[in-house]
C-alpha cells in the first residue's frame, strides 16, 4: 500500500518530553538498527533457534 507519508514525534532526555507531532512526507521510517524493539525481536528469534537445535 502506498502513502504519502507519516507522523514523527521526538523525545528529548533533556526535557524528559516529546515535541510537537509533524508530518513527514516520506512513506519510510528510520529505525536505528540498535533499537530495542528491534533488539528484543532479535533475542527472541536467537532463543528459539537455541532451543530447536539442542535436538
Amino acid at each position: 500500500m502506498e502513502v504519502n507519508g507519516h507522523i514523527e514525534s521526538e523525545f528529548s532526555i533533556a526535557t524528559g518530553e516529546w515535541s510537537a507531532p509533524h508530518f513527514v512526507e516520506d512513506p519510510l521510517l528510520r529505525i536505528h538498527g540498535l533499537s530495542p524493539g528491534l533488539n528484543y525481536g532479535m533475542s527472541f528469534l536467537q532463543e528459539s533457534y537455541d532451543h530447536f537445535s539442542a535436538f
